[in-house]
């Protein structure tokens, strides 16, 4: 029994850390887009993606914790 939860444990934590990445991938392009522009409009429009992202990212997390926690319980 304690072998399947580590197991289950082990999978959730591994797509975790996948979404994790993406994610962060996509706010390093963010970034980097941001500085190579030279309009504030533009900026700031990049500036609001990047809240965005990390929203999402929050929200991952969130949602894996809660799996995580049920499975845990049962």
């Amino acid at each position: 029994n304690h072998f399947c939860l580590a197991k289950i444990v082990e999978r959730n934590y591994e797509r975790l850390m996948k979404k994790i990445h993406v994610l962060l991938g996509q706010i390093d392009d963010v970034i980097v887009q941001a500085k190579l522009l030279e309009r504030n409009e533009e900026v700031e429009f990049k500036s609001a993606m990047l809240t965005k992202m990390a929203g999402e990212l929050w929200h991952a997390l969130e949602q894996d914790s809660r799996v995580f926690l049920k499975r845990g319980k049962n």
